[in-house]
């Protein structure tokens, strides 16, 4: 996970500045995948 935040900050100055609206619902996305993918490590911790 931790080799996909270059490529995101990469996406993120390219393509925030031309299509916010688009960049943001991509970013929220990945932000929530990332949450999908640490909840599990998180719960089955206890």
């Amino acid at each position: 996970m931790a080799g996909q935040v270059p490529v995101v900050a990469f996406f993120a100055i390219k393509w925030l500045p031309t299509e916010p609206r688009r960049a943001l619902l991509v970013l929220a996305l990945q932000v929530g995948a990332a949450v999908a993918a640490m909840f599990p490590v998180w719960w089955f911790q206890w």
